[in-house]
């Protein structure tokens, strides 16, 4: 019995260095920005005898995602077998956790699967038992039409909307670098959906030119830099008057288009609305590209509804 560690994938490197997170990723290539505890999984299917198993606790996630794709679909693939699992149950501690428990066994399992405590005939990377379900490849045909929004990274660049209302009326040149601001929370929590904050946006353009706006980029230069020049060695010390991802290939797609589709990238429903495609979009929202009415009715149904919900992953 295991209880592999967690640390999310984007924040391994940050932990253990580049040089720790180059070598496993090395090890176990192909691999993507995964949590740590899906490079257990797969190590220790690497270290058990033919005939062995294994039973790990893990978050429920480790069968969605990347972290499926990259750890129980390649050990399966590698002729290991699921012959026990529950796909999701609360951590009995004190921790507010949902967790899943998996035996993986080193061989072509012949006796039977049991799945939260019932007998099967099959269980699938997903810990289900669809004995004809595959796996989800993007489309080349929709290659450029969905989106993550901007990584800002920098609370200086946020402004409530009084504060963009009277930087306009004090010089309403400085209309050219503030924008609505959409985030997720938005998405979810406001009736009609709208931004709540705006943001000042000087693009990819060099220092002079975001000199031009003196009272945006006094702001700028007082709230962020401070920070962003910390980030030795880093593009967001370089350019700390920029977003850290401004996301270029997302607005330069949707610039012809009156309006886009969005979604909050974590939503307890499928959540999709119109907006204007003059906003700039938090990294926490996904914008499709999508301007046409067809398009909300085929996301909104109950088809993609069921779809989206069983390859996603989740928080709870």
């Amino acid at each position: 019995m295991g209880n592999p560690p967690f640390l999310g994938g984007q924040k391994l490197s940050g932990t253990y260095g580049d040089a720790y997170l180059e070598c496993i990723k090395y090890k176990f290539s192909p691999i993507g920005a995964v949590d740590l505890v899906t490079y257990f999984f797969r190590r220790i299917f690497d270290i058990i005898r033919q005939g062995g198993f294994q039973s790990l606790i893990s978050t429920n996630t480790i069968a969605q995602g990347k972290a499926r794709e990259d750890g129980l679909d390649v050990i399966v693939r590698q002729g290991g077998s699921i012959n026990h699992a529950v796909r999701s149950m609360k951590w009995p501690g004190r921790a507010a956790v949902e967790v899943a428990l998996v035996t993986i066994t080193k061989q072509n399992w012949k006796s039977k699967f049991v799945l939260g405590g019932k007998t099967v005939k099959t269980i699938t990377p997903y810990l289900d038992d669809a004995e004809t379900l595959g796996n989800p490849y993007p489309l080349k045909q929709n290659e450029n039409k969905s989106f993550q929004g901007s990584i800002v990274l920098g609370k200086g660049f946020v402004l409530e909307p009084h504060e963009a209302a009277a930087l306009i009326a004090k010089d309403p040149k400085n209309k050219d670098v503030l924008f609505p601001y959409l985030n997720g929370d938005d998405l979810n929590n406001n009736p009609d959906q709208s931004p709540s904050r705006w943001v000042i946006n000087f693009f990819t353009w060099p220092e002079e030119k975001a000199r031009e706006y003196p009272d945006c980029y006094e702001i700028v230069e007082r709230l962020v830099k401070p920070e962003r020049i910390k980030m030795k060695g880093d593009r967001g010390a370089e350019y700390w008057w920029q977003f850290l991802r401004m996301r270029n290939e997302l607005y330069r797609t949707i610039a012809p288009m009156e309006r886009v589709l969005v979604i909050p990238r974590v939503s307890k429903f499928v959540n999709i609305t119109y907006v204007p495609s003059t906003t700039v979009f938090m990294d926490k929202v996904v914008v499709l590209a999508f301007q046409e009415a067809g398009y909300l009715s085929h996301l909104q149904s109950s088809i993609y509804d069921y779809w989206a919900w069983k390859y996603s992953s989740t928080l709870g």
